[in-house]
């Protein structure tokens, strides 16, 4: 009977550490990453009565019950909570985040609260830094407009950039590092190095009545002193000027003497572009001197047609310099080519130039590009490739003949400059830096933590957790590849709740008082007992 009340005490105690553990679980069924415990009970000891080989079983009795050295974590996942809170975060799955301490002490937590301090570092409520892989950030200095920007009463402050191209993958376990978001990144501005036009040349025939001043030593005159009359005489065919021509077109002749005095006369080109003034009156005219002659034939023919084609080019300085592209029609046309003269000049913002380049373009019968030779151009020190299309057996991809004269697009690299203008946190566990000039960027991604053993970790806090010898060390999940995976998700702008289930928590509190009251009843009834037996002496 002596045994039955140390059984009962034994009750009364492991009953008493159940509540605490259920007392502990429902005080924190509110706290966001909080992992709910387990109470479990064992047998402290058994005693054998009989064991022999007659007997099929083995007759033992339990000399009462004990608690555990330690309640058992419940691994299981808990609810989600949508937050307004940037860098809030809850993994669904299996996994930890890794936070740290000034003096790198490592714990591990499923509450993914967290805030960007002072410092520009993540941190938690307690001021843990949140650990992940980060890209390096490198001190700048800003641009003119940069700094006219972020200017403040303090100053231009401190600045930093990133490199956009690098690629951002976790590292090993043990190598992972707080996370820092400064509040100032540039990027500084890409110049252009090619720009690529694609778009098409007039192929039409502009005509227009022109004002054409004819070559004069082409004009042939002859001048009787003593008559005081000249002769003069021409043919259109000679003129390099002149492409087209018909009967009746006019020339007007102009003579000169030394005085400065005119006479001017006009007559009608011939059907064979000939042309001439016979026995005209010149007695006016000082003929001490040579007397100059020129003339004009206005004709309906070929004009040169123009095409301008404008875009900006991004410079190193961060200013959008313009690049425009002049072309003229090279004339007459006609024949098994086509070729336009193009000039291009850059100039600035205020409307400086900086550089020009000069070339001609030449087109197929069928409008095709098959020559360019526009060279490059000087962008404040960077040389700009100018690419109207591919040569080689002559091209449509870039500059052709068509209908009219019109570009239907720029390609071209380089990039603005850009201020940071926000950080977001993704899904994937991404941090991005979003920037201005519409570049966003991965800048950090937060490290998730798994072990072998997650029943083995050691509990500092209601959230908080530290690797044990039962737990083993902490590592990263990795695919086929030897890549890096969560195995789990990050839900981005939401909290994991208390993964505590109240309604259990109630029942098992009901079994349990239940299971204290008998055993407290157990003692007082062996207590009975063994009045009953010590009064049997009397």
């Amino acid at each position: 009977m002596i045994r039955s009340l140390y059984n009962g005490v034994a009750g009364v105690k492991t009953n008493n550490f159940g509540y605490d553990v259920m007392a502990n679980n429902i005080s924190n069924v509110n706290t966001p990453g909080f992992i709910g415990s387990q109470w479990e009970f064992e047998t402290m000891i058994s005693q054998g009565l009989t064991q022999t080989a007659a007997n099929p079983t083995t007759s033992q009795v339990g000399l009462g019950s004990t608690k555990m050295a330690s309640s058992l974590t419940t691994w299981r996942q808990g609810s989600f909570q949508s937050t307004d809170g940037k860098f809030d975060m809850a993994i669904a799955g299996k996994g930890f985040f890794g936070v740290a301490n000034s003096e790198n002490d490592v714990y591990y937590t499923r509450a993914g609260s967290f805030i960007r301090d002072s410092n520009g570092d993540l941190v938690d409520p307690n001021g843990l830094y949140l650990l992940g892989t980060s890209k390096a950030l490198s001190p700048i200095a800003l641009s003119p407009s940069a700094e006219a920007e972020l200017r403040t009463f303090d100053g231009v402050p401190k600045a930093y950039t990133i490199d956009v191209d690098e690629e951002l993958k976790l590292t090993t376990a043990d190598a992972q590092t707080k996370i820092n978001l400064p509040d100032v990144l540039f990027l500084p501005a890409k110049a252009t190095t090619e720009v690529k036009f694609k778009g098409t040349l007039s192929a039409n025939v502009e005509t227009a009545s022109t004002a054409v001043d004819l070559e004069s030593d082409k004009i042939s005159s002859i001048v009787d002193i003593e008559k005081k009359i000249i002769d003069i005489s021409g043919n259109l065919n000679d003129d390099s000027g002149i492409y087209s021509y018909k009967a009746g077109d006019p020339v007007s002749v102009t003579i000169t003497d030394a005085d400065g005095v005119k006479i001017t006369k006009t007559v009608n080109v011939k059907a064979d572009g000939s042309y001439s003034l016979e026995n005209l009156d010149i007695s006016t005219l000082n003929l001490d001197s040579k007397l100059s002659v020129t003339g004009t034939a206005t004709v309906v023919q070929e004009i040169a047609s123009t095409a301008n084609f404008t875009t900006e080019l991004q410079s190193a300085t961060g200013y959008k310099n313009i690049l425009t592209l002049n072309f003229t029609k090279q004339i007459p046309s006609g024949g098994e080519t086509t070729t336009w003269d193009v000039t291009a000049n850059l100039t600035s913002p205020t409307g400086e130039l900086i550089s020009t380049s000069d070339g001609f373009v030449r087109f197929n019968s069928n409008g095709a590009l098959i020559a360019n030779t526009l060279g490059t151009i000087n962008n404040e020190g960077t040389a700009v490739t100018i690419n109207l299309g591919t040569i080689i057996g002559g091209g449509y991809d870039g500059i052709s003949l068509g209908d009219e004269s019109a570009i239907t697009s720029v390609e071209r690299n380089g990039e603005a400059e850009g201020i940071l203008r926000d950080y977001v946190l993704q899904d994937d566990g991404n941090i991005y830096a979003v920037f201005d000039n519409s570049v966003s960027t991965k800048i950090a991604k937060v490290a998730l933590y798994h072990f072998q053993n997650e029943q083995g970790l050691s509990a500092i806090s209601s959230t908080l957790f530290q690797k044990s010898a039962n737990s083993g060390n902490p590592e990263f999940w990795l695919d086929k590849d030897g890549e890096v995976i969560y195995g789990a998700q990050i839900k981005a702008n939401y909290l994991e709740m208390s993964n505590v289930n109240l309604a259990n928590e109630l029942t098992d509190m009901i079994t349990l008082s239940k299971a204290y009251t008998a055993s407290s009843k157990s003692i007082t009834t062996s207590d009975e007992i063994l009045q009953t037996i010590i009064g049997l002496k009397r």
